[in-house]
């Protein structure tokens, strides 16, 4: 939804739409928003920073398809870049815990905007992280930097944190664990006697 110039976003940061999807993203954002200020309802919105941690299968995710790649449930990733590109992660408890202290805080006729991220780290701070917790290679391909990527994109979450909520899962390890133990393939039954 942005087109950020600088690396931490605040929820006041300008809302310029790269794609479609964001585009929809922004306008539903804003008619939230006027809905509530007509006085019927109270409005809250989360903007959600890469979130994992849970039983998620969409494999465009970073987390979610390297650790997928690790299971062999898909035959591996793509990374452009050199891999260093910092992207704010969260863990869905976390999420969880962000939408009861952000409703709780609701009041009709306002709106409020939450920005919910956890921890920031590399595309191959996210790798390596998997390769250990899994013990697992992921197939990576290497491709060329798409231009104009931002190195950096992280969340400022101070507003969320002045209501009282903190991060219960905050690192790249446990985020990646807890991934792993939601969508890591049953183990097959022992051999037949």
């Amino acid at each position: 939804m942005y087109r950020p110039s600088a690396d931490v976003l605040t929820e006041d940061s300008p809302l310029e739409p790269s794609s479609p999807y964001a585009a929809t993203k922004a306008a539903a954002e804003e008619l939230v928003a006027w809905t509530a200020r007509s006085g019927r309802i109270g409005a809250t919105t989360l903007r959600l920073f890469n979130v994992a941690g849970g039983g998620d299968t969409d494999t465009s995710r970073v987390i979610t398809r390297a650790v997928a790649c690790a299971a062999g449930t898909v035959p591996g990733m793509e990374v452009y870049g050199d891999g260093g590109a910092v992207r704010e992660f969260v863990h869905v408890r976390d999420v969880a815990a962000a939408f009861v202290v952000a409703l709780e805080a609701c009041e009709v006729g306002t709106s409020s905007v939450y920005n919910v991220g956890g921890t920031a780290a590399s595309v191959r701070d996210v790798l390596d992280t998997v390769e250990a917790v899994t013990g697992r290679a992921v197939d990576v391909t290497w491709k060329p930097a798409n231009p104009g990527e931002v190195r950096s994109l992280r969340a400022d979450t101070s507003r969320l944190r002045a209501l009282g909520w903190e991060p219960r899962f905050p690192s790249l390890e446990e985020i990646v664990t807890d991934q792993w133990r939601a969508s890591a393939p049953e183990p097959g039954p022992g051999p037949s006697r």
